[in-house]
C-alpha cells in the first residue's frame, strides 16, 4: 500500500475462516458447494474461465 507521498507503508490484517462444519472439517465451505473454488468448478465457472462469456463487438 502506498501513501500520498508515494512511500510504501506496511499494513497487517488477520483473516480467519473456519469451515462451516467446524474444526473437525465436517461439511463444505459455501464457495465449494457453489462451484466457485479450484478443483470444484461448476460448468458455468468453467465456461467463464475459458472465455465463454466474451463477445467481440
Amino acid at each position: 500500500m502506498h501513501s500520498v507521498v508515494g512511500a510504501p507503508k506496511e499494513s497487517f490484517i488477520k483473516i480467519e475462516k473456519a469451515e462451516d462444519g467446524g474444526i473437525g472439517g465436517k461439511g463444505k465451505w459455501r464457495p465449494v458447494t457453489r462451484g466457485l473454488r479450484p478443483g470444484s468448478e461448476s460448468e458455468v465457472m468453467k465456461k467463464y474461465l475459458s472465455g465463454g462469456f466474451y463477445q467481440a463487438q
